[in-house]
């Protein structure tokens, strides 16, 4: 389906104009036919723009899904097969220089009792600790609560970085 707008010729000028100004590759430039229409004793052009096809594909629901998730609930199959839980894991800062992987966990045992926990190499290891967090993506508005951290301790989600090949390009 075509749009139909009704726009003076100067205008149409214009956006000619600044299409070929600005070097548009003619392939990306809006093509528009212009036709001459009567309207109330006033002459006015109507730009005729060609409505683009969508480029996206409409694929079947599940033609590339290579995978289903579970959903049997029944006791026969719970008590044979255990799901593990999903994990989210927590960048925890700003604690005291010399604060032991033992220490957090101790804190978070009582409210995370799943917690574990990995030192973290901080940037100014004589300045504060750094640690991965891990506990149960349950937990995981829990673990933002601001009143069961110590003041001013720092706490974000943990992005894992992606791990270079040897060569120096490629993702493993």
């Amino acid at each position: 389906m075509e749009e139909r707008a009704l726009i003076p010729l100067d205008i149409v000028a214009k956006i000619e104009d600044y299409q070929s100004r600005k070097m548009i590759p003619k392939n990306q430039r809006v093509e528009a036919e212009v036709h001459s229409k009567q309207k109330d004793n006033e002459k006015d052009l109507e730009l005729v723009i060609p409505k683009k096809k969508s480029r996206a594909v409409k694929r079947p629901e599940n033609k590339n899904k290579n995978y289903v998730i579970g959903t049997n609930q029944s006791e026969e199959t719970s008590s044979t097969l255990l799901v593990a839980p999903k994990k989210a894991f927590w960048y925890v800062s700003r604690l005291r220089p010399g604060t032991t992987v033992q220490q957090v966990v101790d804190f978070l045992n009582p409210d995370f009792p799943e917690v574990r926990c990995e030192p973290i190499d901080s940037k100014y290891p004589q300045h504060y600790s750094s640690f991965k967090v891990i506990v149960n993506l349950a937990n995981k508005d829990n673990i933002m609560d601001p009143n069961i951290w110590p003041q001013e301790t720092y706490v974000a989600r943990f992005f894992h970085r992606k791990a270079k090949t040897e060569e120096g390009g490629g993702v493993n």
